[in-house]
């Protein structure tokens, strides 16, 4: 058997930039365009930068940058960040050691990440890491931790185990405050059809593979809901795409979270500053569906996607339109998302335009 050649650099970008149809002022209303920033709960006007490399057969290194275009003058005061930071150590697919900054091992959308899944925006109701409407992490999903992982049973069997937060005090920490504790990640998965192997996964395989993958996680941290009460969380999703031959692709997911008591929702408050909504649990379903064949440079793939909490009851309704010009690498995404927050906060309706380049 052959040994895999080594490759001492990888260089790789990514590129999602878009518009919005909204009044800032009035989220109800569709009345003014502007630009999309990742506050209005996509992850638009980003540019990312990715390097790689193998050292030897066992040892490699990950490093990513990203740059957000919406958040300073990018050309006086660039607002440019570390995304991933990883050491590896790979012995065998079945098991590896990777530490540094790097993905926390959660959700199905978290692996994803928004240049990897179908929908334009993550699911959830704001900026992913601001809140537990989806799992604990840092900007990007990402914080600083190690994960143990690996692939086994011909790759349709994949497990996690994680530790983050690692940095508490240091002057870049993402947790919640200095004095919090770390906070624990776990992921397991199956395939029933097909295999997903590596690290990190995808929404979506544009019709390459058929694949039906189930997946269970969870995280723990001690007093991480509140001084007096610990932060947990069960995660559950599902995968399903076939491709039809002659007829096209279809796509399901679906997620469920289930939320410890006391867990708060960061992002809304009431007039003391406290936080005033606690959900017990929360999911989303999402379909769609992929032409055959190109119409005209792409194929066209309309999707629908309900996201719905629990006591109290929130709805995000999404419908999209992409058109898939080659696969992840460039696509335009279209999509009408509906909030209705029953009160807690404005009705909210928009229209998204989004473009994506990567290699």
């Amino acid at each position: 058997m052959a040994i895999p050649a080594l490759t001492p650099l990888n260089i790789g970008f990514g590129i999602r930039t878009g518009m919005r149809l909204q009044d800032p002022a009035k989220p109800k209303n569709m009345t003014e365009l502007h630009f999309d920033g990742v506050l209005g709960g996509g992850y638009s006007n980003v540019v990312e930068a990715r390097f790689g490399g193998d050292v030897t057969k066992e040892f490699a290194w990950t490093t990513n940058f990203n740059a957000n275009l919406m958040g300073n003058n990018l050309a006086l005061s660039p607002n440019l960040g570390l995304m991933d930071l990883i050491a590896q150590y790979n012995p065998l697919k079945e098991f590896h050691i990777w530490g540094g900054r790097l993905l926390v091992p959660s959700d199905r959308s978290n692996f994803t990440g928004p240049f990897f899944m179908s929908p334009w925006n993550y699911p959830g109701f704001y900026l992913r890491g601001a809140g537990p409407l989806g799992p604990r992490d840092g900007p990007n999903g990402r914080d600083q931790g190690v994960t143990f992982w690996g692939n086994a049973l011909d790759d349709k069997f994949k497990y996690y185990a994680g530790a983050f937060g690692l940095d508490q005090g240091g002057p870049n920490s993402t947790a919640q405050s200095a004095t919090a504790n770390a906070y624990y990640s776990a992921r397991v998965s199956y395939s029933l059809q097909g295999a997903e192997p590596g690290y990190f996964g995808s929404s979506t395989y544009y019709g390459a593979k058929n694949v039906v993958t189930i997946g269970l996680s969870g995280q723990y941290q001690k007093d991480g809901a509140s001084p007096s009460s610990d932060y947990g969380l069960f995660m559950a999703d599902v995968l399903a795409e076939e491709n039809v031959t002659g007829v096209g692709t279809f796509d399901f997911e679906g997620q469920f979270y289930k939320y410890s008591n006391d867990v708060p929702f960061y992002g809304l408050t009431g007039p003391t500053g406290a936080p005033v909504f606690f959900p017990k649990e929360a999911f989303y379903l999402l379909a769609s569906y992929l032409t055959p064949e190109d119409i005209g440079m792409g194929k066209i793939q309309p999707l629908v996607r309900i996201q719905q909490t629990g006591d109290p009851g929130w709805t995000n309704f999404d419908f999209a339109v992409a058109y898939v010009i080659k696969s992840y690498a460039a696509r335009l995404v279209t999509t009408y998302e509906h909030i209705d927050t029953k009160g807690l906060q404005p009705t909210a309706n928009s229209l998204q335009f989004g473009f994506q380049l990567q290699k």
